[in-house]
C-alpha cells in the first residue's frame, strides 16, 4: 500500500507541474522524467518496454486529437509536457496494475474514463489545453478515448506481470 501511496504522490506532484508550469517548468519535468525513468531500470526494468508501449499509444492519441482539433494547445506539435505525462502516466499505472487487474474490466475501465477525461478538463481549467469542441462533446470523445486506453493499458499490464497468480476479472 505504501508502494501505491508513494506512487500517487509522485504522479500528482508531476502532473501539476507538467500542467501548470507547461514550456515553463519544463527543466522541473526532464527531472521528474529522469528520474522515474532510472527507477525503471534499476527497480522495474522488466516493466520498461510495457511502459513505453502505453507512453507511445498515448503520444500518438494526442497527436491525433491534436491533428482532429480536439485538444489545441499554442504549440503545432505535441508539447513536450505532455510526451512526459503519457511517460509518467504510464509508470503509474503500471503500479497501480495490480488494482486495474483485481476489478472487472468494466468497472475500471469506466472510472479510468472518468478520470482521464477529468483530468483534461482540469488542464482546460488550468490553461494549459482548449477543447477544440464544446465541453461535452470533448469530454464525450476524451471518455470514450479513456476507456479504451484503460482498457489498453490493462491488456498490457495483464501480459507484463510476472507473477500470474493475481486473479484477475475479464468481464
Amino acid at each position: 500500500m505504501l508502494k501505491i501511496i508513494v506512487a500517487s504522490t509522485w504522479f500528482q506532484l508531476f502532473w501539476f507541474c507538467a500542467v501548470l508550469g507547461k514550456e515553463n517548468w519544463q527543466w522541473l519535468t526532464t527531472i521528474f522524467v529522469a528520474l522515474t525513468f532510472s527507477y525503471c531500470l534499476t527497480s522495474e526494468r522488466y516493466a520498461l518496454k510495457y511502459i513505453l508501449a502505453v507512453t507511445l499509444a498515448g503520444i500518438v492519441l494526442d497527436t491525433l486529437n491534436q491533428y482532429f482539433n480536439l485538444l489545441v494547445f499554442h504549440s503545432e506539435w505535441l508539447p513536450i509536457w505532455l510526451a512526459y505525462l503519457w511517460f509518467v502516466f504510464a509508470w503509474y499505472a503500471y503500479q497501480l496494475k495490480s488494482i486495474l487487474i483485481r476489478y472487472p474490466l468494466r468497472y475500471v475501465s469506466v472510472i479510468g474514463g472518468l478520470a482521464g477525461a477529468g483530468s483534461y478538463f482540469a488542464g482546460y481549467k488550468l490553461g494549459a489545453v482548449e477543447l477544440g469542441y464544446g465541453h461535452l462533446e470533448s469530454l464525450g470523445f476524451l471518455f470514450i478515448e479513456w476507456v479504451m486506453v484503460i482498457i489498453l493499458v490493462r491488456k498490457v499490464y495483464e501480459n507484463g506481470i510476472p507473477d500470474k497468480s493475481v486473479t484477475t476479472h475479464s468481464d
